[in-house]
């Protein structure tokens, strides 16, 4: 066996024997790199499509049932222990609450917004000195005079602004998160150290987080298309192919001028065919030596086939998967047929509280 270095104590304790594993490239972490979903491999396209999604209604309940229980929970500060020093900063830090020119419980919602939609909620505090309330701008008034810095107020990063973060040896030696850079929306750039903001994202290894979105965008992005499909069948009003019949010499290369015209309106016919308060067609009557008419639009297809009954059932089934995926497919028992026993629905009601619970338990850093 080969010789294996001896460390010291000194060295064993200040040696690092594992790396995080987290893939960041030149600030940009890419932990998300998944063939099947590219659109969620960057953090601009991740928010865009986390964006999108919450405009669909039955993801923005995903959203709504996870964040009002949320905000419905008690928050506290407590002193670190029983001392007069700790009783004292308590006491502080809750006069800063107080102060702040703007409502926390606003600030707190739109952090768990951010969290559960991007994955990562971030806030960066404004100080101010603690000088009375003489101020002609009221956003320098205090209720204290004492000339300590209190909190003026809070400002919430959105996630999307986010471009690098400044994490070095983040994969070799496990890193440490030293702040970011943030792109304001004049297009310049803002390193904001460490120091001067928290994150919520209930993850030591990667900053971003995961948002409660992420699971379902597959079911998603399946759905929202077959939508498309369904409602565009609607505005059609069709149950087949759009099928449009000219003479044969219309098609051809030494096509007059006019026939290439009449062609170009058969195609723009067909492919825009719907049913509308403009919907309306004019054709020629001539007919050949069969009594059929030369031009003519027809549907090709089965009416009838069922494949309406089918996009209705695998749209359903899009959405409870997604819903699944939160733990809130139970929001879904009694609607479009689908049944469930009111047993079934506590239970899995009550597995969702729980989850809850270990979110709001979930650290920050």
């Amino acid at each position: 066996m080969a010789d294996v270095e001896q460390l010291t104590p000194d060295e064993a304790l200040n040696s690092v024997a594992a790396g995080s594993g987290l893939h960041i490239f030149s600030g940009y972490i890419a932990e998300n790199t998944d063939y099947d979903v590219p659109e969620l491999n960057s953090l601009k396209t991740r928010c865009h499509y986390m964006k999108k999604m919450t405009r669909s209604g039955w993801v923005a309940a995903m959203i709504h049932a996870n964040k009002n229980i949320l905000r419905s929970s008690d928050w506290s500060v407590k002193p670190a222990d029983d001392s007069d020093e700790a009783k004292a900063v308590h006491q502080f830090v809750m006069e800063c609450f107080d102060d702040m020119d703007s409502d926390f419980d606003l600030i707190l919602d739109q952090i768990i917004d951010d969290r559960l939609t991007y994955g990562f909620g971030m806030v960066v505090p404004a100080y101010k000195l603690r000088r009375g309330d003489k101020f002609e701008e009221p956003i320098f008034n205090s209720q204290y005079n004492d000339k300590r810095f209190g909190w003026r107020h809070m400002t919430t990063i959105k996630p999307s602004s986010l471009l690098q973060w400044d994490i070095p040896d983040a994969g070799t030696f496990g890193g440490t998160l030293r702040g970011i850079v943030q792109q304001l929306i004049n297009g310049q750039t803002s390193y904001i150290p460490r120091e001067r903001f928290a994150i919520y994202n209930g993850s030591d290894r990667n900053p971003e987080g995961k948002s409660i979105l992420e699971p379902a965008f597959k079911d998603w992005w399946s759905a929202d298309r077959l939508s498309q499909l369904q409602l565009v069948g609607l505005e059609k009003d069709l149950s087949g192919l759009p099928v449009g019949r000219i003479p044969e010499e219309y098609l051809k290369k030494n096509a007059t001028e006019d026939q290439k015209a009449l062609t170009m309106y058969m195609k723009n016919i067909v492919s825009q065919m719907r049913r509308n308060h403009l919907s309306g067609m004019l054709l020629p009557s001539t007919t050949g030596e069969d009594g059929k008419y030369l031009i003519d639009v027809t549907l090709m297809g089965s009416p009838g086939s069922g494949k309406e009954t089918f996009s209705m059932d695998l749209l359903r089934e899009f959405k409870a998967s997604a819903l699944s995926s939160a733990l809130l497919d139970f929001l879904s028992i009694g609607q479009n047929g689908n049944s469930g026993s009111y047993n079934l629905a506590s239970t899995r009601s009550q597995l969702w509280s729980k989850s809850i619970q270990v979110y709001l338990n979930s650290n920050s850093r």
